[in-house]
């Protein structure tokens, strides 16, 4: 499998912070970066890709001064499975505060 960094740009473009999708193609391409037969594409590419993207710029940059011997962030196949999405609606939704309830009927 090979990844290109319009792989990458395409994934962070269409999904939030953390999400499963997202952690896979970062997990991969900081694994694999240094290995143009998994991680294709030019630096001016990569660089527009994490330009853009400032929880995957700070990622990559904190995996690659890992030593080699600990650049390996790939997980489980079941770590990037999505959760039913029923369940998850709502679940990250801080509540109202009083104060706002009141502001809001006022």
């Amino acid at each position: 499998m090979a990844v290109a960094a319009k792989d990458v740009a395409y994934a962070l473009a269409n999904t939030t912070v953390g999400s499963p999708l997202r952690r896979f193609y970062l997990d991969f391409a900081a694994t694999y970066f240094a290995d143009p037969k998994r991680v294709t594409s030019s630096t001016e590419d990569w660089d527009e890709v994490i330009l853009e993207h400032d929880d995957a710029r700070i990622f990559l940059l904190r995996a690659f001064r890992a030593a080699p011997a600990e650049r390996c962030f790939l997980k489980d196949v079941a770590h990037y499975m999505e959760e039913d999405v029923g369940i998850q609606l709502g679940k990250n939704v801080p509540q109202m505060s009083s104060s706002t309830e009141t502001e809001n009927t006022s």
